[in-house]
Formats: C-alpha cells, sequence, structure tokens
C-alpha cells in the first residue's frame, strides 16, 4: 500500500490531505491528552495555523480531574501564539467517536498525536490517525 510505504520514510509533522478541493481553514480540532506526541502536535500546528486565525476545539477523552489541567495548558500555550478563538472540550466517549461523530464534519483541519512508536504502527494496530485516514474526510496534521 502507497500509504503504508510513505508513512514508513516521511518525518513528522505529516500532512495528509485527502483527495478533494480543501478550503480556508476556518475551523480546527486537535486531540489532546497531554502526551509527548500530542503537545509535539499542538506546537507544530501552533507555529503554522496562525495566519488562519481558526476557530480551534482542543478535545481530550478524559475524566473530569484529569483532563482540566492538561487541557487548560493546552489552551493557554494557543493563546500565546495570539489565537483568539480556542475552546477546550472534554469527551465522555473515546476519542475516535467523538471526531466521528462530532467534529469531523465540523472542522477543516484535524490535529493529533501518534501514541506508538511509529506512525505506520499506529496505522496497523488500530486508532484515531487510522480512523481519520480512513475515512478520508478531513485533512490531517499528524505528529509522532
Amino acid at each position: 500500500m502507497v500509504l503504508e510505504n510513505v508513512i514508513r520514510h516521511v518525518c513528522s509533522p505529516l500532512l495528509l490531505v485527502p483527495r478533494r478541493e480543501i478550503g480556508t481553514v476556518g475551523r480546527v480540532v486537535i486531540a489532546y491528552d497531554g502526551s509527548p506526541p500530542a503537545t509535539r502536535a499542538l506546537h507544530h500546528f501552533a507555529s503554522l495555523g496562525g495566519c488562519w486565525n481558526p476557530e480551534v476545539r482542543i478535545v481530550a477523552a478524559m475524566k473530569a480531574d484529569e483532563g482540566l489541567p492538561p487541557l487548560t495548558s493546552a489552551q493557554r500555550y494557543l493563546e500565546g501564539y495570539g489565537y483568539q478563538k480556542v475552546k477546550v472540550d472534554q469527551v465522555d466517549k473515546s476519542i475516535i467517536e467523538a471526531f466521528q461523530d462530532d467534529y469531523v464534519d465540523w472542522a477543516d483541519l484535524a490535529v493529533l498525536g501518534s501514541s506508538s512508536k511509529s506512525l505506520f504502527e499506529d496505522l496497523m494496530v488500530g486508532s484515531l490517525p487510522k480512523a481519520l485516514i480512513l475515512e478520508r474526510k478531513i485533512p490531517l496534521l499528524i505528529n509522532t
């Protein structure tokens, strides 16, 4: 598969764009759990996306007592880069379900980290990146 070969040999971050016309990036959803890959993805996006001034949703599938400090830190980080429309969402379902049910159709770009040692392994095992790549509905900025 071409995608597997590309993913094995590219550097992170990786921007995957489906075969369709891409318009303005006005809404961005970021999967964030405080992990190193998610943090790297957030940092890469912060330095790239400021020119668009998009509406940003930072989403975590965490219990209330776990999610607020990392989400608040992520929100403050983006605001420090000049993002003005940043909200945080804590969801009670899995991150894959949340993205597929609530965010894929809303957003123009998804930003996420790959939790395994390599994105290729992540895609073979099953994960949010795999689910979103297979849907081919939304451009993805992925960091490993």
